[in-house]
């Protein structure tokens, strides 16, 4: 399960709608596979990790695209803010500290012990 959330949340930060299609096809890829036993709920929480954890701080951040670009801010808004781009929002050292050393590693963990625990003797998943 921890793969699954580690892909989602990475690909969450180029685009969070591809997150949700690519993170759901891999959980249904792994699914099918013979000799991977998981729980499929579980695999699927993990799968959304991407959306809730890291898309607001991705390329696709629109609050991020919008200060950068001086047509789509309003005139007053822009007088007080100016553009402010990329490099001082989500390319900011602090954003990058906050992806990599934040609470969401917690998320990631609580999701891996729920599966493990999900997971009872033999492989044998428990429902």
């Amino acid at each position: 399960m921890a793969f699954v959330a580690a892909i989602s949340m990475l690909t969450s930060l180029l685009n969070w709608g591809m997150s949700l299609i690519f993170s759901g096809l891999l959980v249904r890829a792994l699914a099918r596979r013979n000799g991977l036993h998981m729980d499929y709920r579980a695999a699927g929480a993990a799968a959304y990790l991407g959306l809730g954890a890291t898309w607001a701080l991705g390329l696709s951040s629109s609050a991020a695209q919008l200060q950068a670009n001086a047509a789509s801010l309003p005139r007053p808004l822009l007088q007080i803010t100016g553009v402010i781009p990329f490099a001082q929002t989500i390319f900011l050292w602090q954003s990058l500290i906050d992806r990599c050393c934040s609470d969401r590693h917690f998320d990631v963990a609580l999701v891996a012990v729920g599966a493990l625990r999900a997971e009872g003797r033999n492989g044998a998943v428990m429902t």
